[in-house]
Order: C-alpha cells, then sequence, then structure tokens
C-alpha cells in the first residue's frame, strides 16, 4: 500500500510528528487499512494505492467524537 498525500508535520512536545499515519494487513484475501488524521482542524485529501490485487468491493468505518481529547478506557470502549 502506498499513501499518496503531501506531507505534513507538526511539532508537539519537541518531536516533529508526521499528521498522517496508515497501516495495512491482509487476511483470508481481504486487507484492513487503518489511517490516523491528527489534525482536527484541517481536512486532508488522501490517495490508496493499493499494489497486488484488484479491489472487488469495500467498507469504511470513520470514527469521531465531538472532543480531540476523547479516549477509550478498557471500562468504556
Amino acid at each position: 500500500m502506498h499513501v499518496l498525500a503531501p506531507d505534513a508535520r507538526r511539532e508537539a512536545e519537541g518531536k516533529n510528528l508526521p499528521l498522517l499515519s496508515a497501516s495495512a494487513s491482509t487476511k483470508d484475501g481481504g486487507a484492513l487499512i487503518s489511517l490516523s488524521h491528527l489534525d482536527a482542524d484541517q481536512p486532508r485529501t488522501v490517495v490508496l494505492d493499493l499494489r497486488g490485487d484488484t479491489v472487488t468491493g469495500h467498507q469504511a468505518r470513520v470514527s469521531t467524537a465531538p472532543n480531540p481529547q476523547a479516549h477509550n478506557t478498557p471500562e468504556r470502549p
């Protein structure tokens, strides 16, 4: 998988962090792609270049929260 998007970074606590991260895995003929966009104020257009197979269908789930500090815990997944 190749993610095609402008490289955007932000300084946070002395570290230069990428604003977009991606990972991918495959299992039983399917693929799971996870994207994280760390800039809550700016939308980002991303193009995924999936190589090596043909995409025959897709589903998407977008997880958001009303508050950027929201998070899951073991007690409240």
